[in-house]
């Protein structure tokens, strides 16, 4: 078996660059394609190739070779993301004669057949339209107009797909939603807001709801799978469950989700683990901000567990990757990847430490799929369900008992903790300039994933 990667961060780019695509995102095979605009216009004349359905595709960008130019050594590289293996490596893959056991492929998940908008109560279970929009018979007439057999794109009543790769990154869009100028668009990002085709205003918010709706119904679950008051402690069990086919989160190493969990006593509240302050910075319970937010004398969380319980105001469960540079400082760089200190990003269903038993995959693909750090002792998170169960052991303040205490989990996600930016400021630019006029609070930095609540 062979891997296909972007060779560097330049290469990452949409599949749709492609040369052989076909009509429908979604690959339907049959001739009724229009060729005649693409052909004209670009000299490429797309043709159907069944390659566009595979997850191989994908594969092709989203498994990421790089070298690790800050190396003794001029030969080392470093897998900066896996996300194809990662899939490979699960109970959802289905390609080189390995079938999971809930097989779905990259497309069946990003690239679906309908669209559903909670917030304007929008559920349209199978699209039913045309793949482009062209200058043709359904537009107004003009001159020197190529006939309707050349132009006409067929109406689809099956088969038209919606790319849904967000990255879950909510974050970039509102953005570039501010500022905005008087003429609504943002000029610092260069950003327009206005759709020069549509003449809507709302695609950069419907996207938005888009990333919201797609993080908290088909990302991961949280539940209290334990709780009770003995000696003196609240004893609180989260169990968190991955519903990606890969790791959550998956791509770039920075992005990362935490833990919120919040205790009560008659409604208000007396311990915190997770909580953030306007800038999307973790605190602690006071609502001073942790040492680890800064990697302050090298120190980071560690992977709690079952075994190893949060038991201060100042532990935070982080779903996250950490790698560190030849100098052994902590580094958002892509290609200063010299020392891996901790992965323990929620797995996919269906891992397996040696990878699927009828498939092979390659090194270092295999390697990049394992966890790093104190992950590798916790048998819950290493089991192959995608979970990872999380003890909290609180004390309790005078008064607490089992009638009047309440607890609430949240798990949030970041695509863009405060660290890497702090990162992107080091050099005074007009562009990290003018990132001072940005709003501090935008929704603190993060997107909620789910809440539960147990009392």
């Amino acid at each position: 078996m062979k891997f296909t990667q972007a060779p560097s961060r330049q290469n990452h780019r949409p599949c749709c660059c492609n040369r052989e695509i076909p009509e429908s995102c979604g690959g339907s095979k049959d001739d009724v394609i229009t060729t005649y605009p693409m052909d004209t216009a670009l000299g490429v004349k797309p043709k159907y190739n069944p390659y566009i359905q595979s997850p191989q595709m994908c594969g092709s960008c989203h498994t990421i070779l790089l070298p690790v130019l800050d190396s003794p050594n001029p030969a080392a590289k470093s897998v900066e993301q896996a996300t194809y293996p990662e899939w490979l490596n699960s109970q959802y893959r289905n390609e080189y004669g390995s079938v999971g056991s809930t097989s779905r492929t990259c497309q069946d998940c990003h690239m679906p057949t309908g669209y559903t908008n909670t917030p304007d109560k929008v559920n349209v279970p199978i699209i039913q339209t045309r793949m482009a929009i062209v200058q043709d018979l359904t537009l107004p007439a003009t001159e020197h107009l190529a006939t309707p057999d050349q132009l006409n794109v067929r109406f689809r009543d099956a088969g038209y797909r919606r790319h849904e790769l967000l990255g879950t990154n909510g974050f970039l869009l509102q953005m570039f939603l501010q500022p905005i100028d008087n003429l609504g668009n943002n000029e610092i990002l260069g950003v327009r807001s206005m759709d020069y085709m549509t003449g809507f205003t709302t695609d950069l918010e419907d996207a938005s709801d888009n990333v919201v709706q797609q993080a908290q119904n088909i990302t991961a679950s949280v539940a209290i799978s334990k709780w009770e008051v003995s000696g003196g402690k609240l004893i609180v069990e989260v169990t968190v469950t991955n519903q990606a086919g890969h790791r959550f989160p998956s791509g770039v190493g920075f992005r990362r989700a935490f833990l919120e969990v919040q205790a009560t006593m008659a409604g208000k509240p007396f311990w915190t683990s997770g909580p953030t302050n306007d800038k999307g910075r973790i605190t602690d319970f006071a609502g001073s901000v942790l040492p680890t937010e800064s990697f302050a004398g090298g120190k980071y969380q560690p992977h709690f567990s079952q075994a190893n319980p949060v038991k201060t105001s100042d532990q935070v469960q982080i779903y996250e990757e950490l790698v560190q540079n030849v100098d052994h400082q902590f580094t958002t760089s892509f290609t200063r990847r010299d020392f891996d200190i901790k992965d323990n990003r929620l797995l996919p269903a269906g891992w397996s430490l040696h990878g699927p038993a009828d498939l092979k995959i390659p090194e270092p693909f295999l390697e990049a799929t394992w966890p790093v750090g104190d992950a590798l002792k916790d048998p819950v998170y290493l089991a192959g369900k995608g979970q990872s169960i999380v003890r909290y052991e609180v004390p309790l303040p005078a008064g607490a008992n089992a009638s009047n205490v309440n607890v609430t989990v949240s798990l949030y996600l970041q695509t863009m903790p405060p660290y890497f930016l702090a990162d992107r400021y080091q050099t005074p630019t007009p562009a990290t300039g003018g990132c001072d006029i940005w709003p501090a609070n935008w929704g603190r930095w993060r997107i909620p994933i789910l809440q539960t609540g147990s009392s």
